[in-house]
């Protein structure tokens, strides 16, 4: 069996003139992506079904046409975050990107995503800590962390811990403001 260390990190980095960027894929979550892939088969049975129903009773909808109509609408809010938590286990991603100025956390489905941004004057103490992802208590891997004010910002949660320290020398080298107050930063 090959040794893990030998293997090349799952994160792909930029380095840029002004900026590193680390993209980070997602872990796989393969009871979701199966059980929700399977239930979205049925939503999708359901979504057909009811919608021809509908359409049927158009010219003139009543009661019962009017409570699939409302059927319907709560249905594909709910077929709707199914798709979104499926695309998440299947195919998310975390973008990483760190200037000068900013440090920011994006975190994708197919480049489609949420940026959060701090400013790198505010970034203090960026480190590798043990992430605790569940309610057991118990680590569930490594990340990177920094404090922001009175808050505590973790990101590369799907890091192991060799692939954290990679990723912290690497901003280390290029921007060791961001990692003042740690030990031999």
């Amino acid at each position: 069996m090959p040794d893990e260390s030998s293997r090349p990190p799952r994160y792909i980095v930029q380095d840029r003139l002004s900026s590193l960027q680390f993209s980070i894929p997602g872990r796989r979550n393969w009871p979701v992506v199966i059980f929700v892939g399977i239930w979205l088969v049925g939503w999708a049975a359901g979504e057909v079904t009811v919608s021809v129903i509908i359409l049927g009773q158009l010219p003139g909808l009543s009661g019962d046409g009017l409570f699939l109509l409302f059927w319907l609408a709560l249905w594909t809010v709910g077929g709707a975050a199914a798709i979104r938590a499926w695309l998440r286990a299947l195919a998310s991603k975390e973008i990483v990107s760190v200037d000068a100025e900013t440090l920011s956390v994006k975190q994708a489905v197919a480049g489609i995503g949420r940026r959060k941004e701090y400013a790198a004057a505010y970034v203090d103490n960026l480190r590798v800590e043990p992430y605790y992802g569940s309610s057991s208590g118990q680590s569930s891997g490594h990340c990177l962390a920094f404090d922001y004010g009175g808050d505590t910002v973790r990101f590369g949660t799907n890091l192991n811990e060799a692939e954290a320290e990679q990723v912290l020398a690497l901003i280390r080298s290029r921007f060791p403001d961001l990692t003042k107050g740690v030990e031999g930063a």
